[in-house]
């Protein structure tokens, strides 16, 4: 069992021009954050390969990954709803304010060796 709920959302990298992924994916997932969190859905599972650019942003969101298929390459991570829409509501604001995102480059340096 992968996650204790009874409700769950499973999301796919959303269709984004590759030199825009990280940028642009993250708040297009929000809408979809939105909607699951009106139907009391916490959890959330995302597949990506791990040589896109959404990759780093899912990890900087809180997504932890799970399960590499190395047939198609994809990996299948998990994350909370309610805490990836907080920090990318909070980087929105902190852009706006000219603050650094800390707690998302320090979430995404917990997995990688950059």
């Amino acid at each position: 069992m992968l996650a204790k709920k009874s409700r769950f959302i499973s999301i796919c990298e959303l269709g984004v021009i590759r030199e825009y992924r990280q940028d642009k994916t993250p708040y297009l997932t929000l809408p979809i954050f939105e909607k699951a969190r009106a139907t009391e859905c916490n959890v959330a599972f995302f597949r990506t390969r791990i040589s896109s650019k959404a990759f780093k942003w899912s990890l900087g969101v809180g997504f932890v990954p799970l399960q590499l298929f190395m047939v198609d390459g994809l990996l299948l991570m998990k994350g909370s709803v309610k805490y990836a829409m907080e920090l990318l509501y909070g980087s929105i604001d902190q852009m706006k304010k000219r603050k650094s995102q800390v707690e998302i480059i320090g979430n995404i340096k917990r997995y990688m060796c950059d």
